[in-house]
């Protein structure tokens, strides 16, 4: 007997955080951090991501970069 492959949204995994259930463009990362603990999380993620492999040099510059500008991005922590 096959076993079906099961190809629901839950399987998928989302290329920027790797978490299940959607894909990168319908990412949370895609927004800003809510605080700076989340903020430097990611940033971890990413690089512990580069170090294991998983992304090139270039992708962890450019989610880097653009969680930072998400970051600094946001009136009320411009000055922080």
């Amino acid at each position: 007997m096959a076993v079906k492959s099961k190809m629901g949204i839950e399987n998928i995994k989302c290329f920027r955080c790797e978490k299940l259930g959607h894909i990168a463009a319908e990412c949370a990362e895609l927004f800003p951090a809510a605080t700076a603990a989340e903020h430097q999380a990611r940033i971890a993620r990413y690089v512990e991501r580069w170090i294991n492999h998983e992304i090139t040099e270039y992708q962890k510059r450019a989610f880097i970069t653009a969680e930072n500008e998400m970051w600094h991005s946001v009136p009320a922590r411009s000055s922080t």
